[in-house]
């Protein structure tokens, strides 16, 4: 596990002053808070992220007991992510309920809507119940200090990791009978995201260089936390990998290599079981640090989504030909799936980079 448990309190907020278009919404009660945030129920945020990091990640949410009230008008704040992150922080303290000793800061503010969402500093963010399992899963990523992937359509043009857009291949959760009759506004809620991809992973625990220090940026013990779920390759080489829902941390999920351009290959297996039940099979294909955003974007190094292979032998595909955005040349490379194989349910695929 990453060095130390992340802590996050989550204070519940009534705007003082409701806009005219707020979206009517009966409060949810503590006990959905609870079982969407911390609950051992294998559904809720802290399991997810658990999970998808494979225990790395430790997050230990507190629940304010009372909803205060905010003393803002929310036409004039709703818009503002920071402004209603400073508020929310500066009305947790007037309730004599300290903030000290956490990490982070989850605002929850009712009624819909705001401008949901995180900010880069410090690393809150605020959510209100028009929200939906997905979207709180990827906001609570940056909040862990996940950037947005990329991919050849610009920013969240990755369809295999959940710091893309939300809503695609994502996959139904069974409600629980105690919130049979409880409303969402999300029409999607009971949804969730696929996996973070394991090359936003690498990204953060492995490589500080590409923008990712370790969780919450705190570039303290993060080397090798990640490593035993990397395999370092050189070119024409081949390597088993594990899908990335189905490994049980013992074997490779990525494929790395150092690309004479700048920056890393990434190859990855996913499957449609676990987290990416909704995901398309695919060898998964990204670089890190070999293309720029450019100006205008925050994002350092993101993960760049390249293409996919179907896994099935023989099947490649040829990445980096041709230019990047500021026009340097790139040499070409491809992934070919050499063998692929299953057992005892478990998918691997024997892959090579040149």
């Amino acid at each position: 596990m990453f060095p130390s448990p992340i802590r996050v309190m989550i204070p519940r907020f009534m705007w003082q002053t409701v806009s005219p278009d707020a979206t009517g919404s009966l409060i949810w009660p503590t006990a959905f808070f609870d079982a969407v945030f911390r609950a051992p129920n294998g559904w809720s945020i802290r399991d997810y992220w658990s999970r998808v990091t494979f225990g790395l990640l430790d997050l230990r949410f507190d629940l304010a007991n009372l909803w205060w009230l905010l003393e803002r008008e929310q036409s004039s704040l709703r818009d503002d992510r920071g402004g209603m992150i400073a508020a929310c922080r500066a009305a947790a303290e007037e309730n004599d309920y300290s903030l000290a000793g956490y990490d982070r800061v989850v605002c929850f503010v009712n009624p819909p809507p705001c401008n949901a969402g995180a900010i880069g500093a410090p690393g809150d963010v605020v959510l209100d119940q028009g929200g939906s399992l997905e979207m709180f899963q990827h906001e609570i990523g940056h909040l862990l200090g996940f950037e947005h992937v990329w991919g050849r359509n610009g920013v969240y043009e990755d369809p295999y990791c959940v710091m893309g857009y939300t809503g695609l291949w994502a996959h139904d959760i069974a409600r629980p009978p105690e919130f049979a009759r409880l409303t969402t506004i999300a029409t999607d809620f009971w949804r969730s995201g696929r996996r973070v991809a394991a090359a936003s992973l690498y990204r953060l625990f492995v490589r500080p260089e590409f923008g990712g220090s370790g969780a919450l940026d705190s570039g303290q013990g993060a080397a090798g936390f990640f490593d035993p779920h990397v395999a370092h390759v050189r070119t024409g080489e081949a390597v088993w990998l594990t899908a990335l829902s189905e490994s049980s941390g013992a074997e490779p999920v990525l494929a790395v290599m150092p690309i004479p351009e700048g920056g890393v290959l990434a190859v990855e297996y996913r499957n449609n079981t676990g987290d990416d039940a909704g995901v398309p099979p695919a060898v998964v294909i990204q670089t890190i640090g070999a293309r720029s955003p450019g100006a205008g974007h925050h994002e350092v190094d993101p993960p760049w989504f390249e293409a996919t292979v179907e896994p099935q032998a023989g099947a490649s595909a040829l990445v980096l030909n041709g230019t990047d955005l500021a026009g340097h040349p790139f040499g070409g490379h491809r992934v070919v799936v050499e063998q692929v194989a299953t057992a005892s349910g478990v998918h691997r695929a024997l892959i090579s980079l040149h």
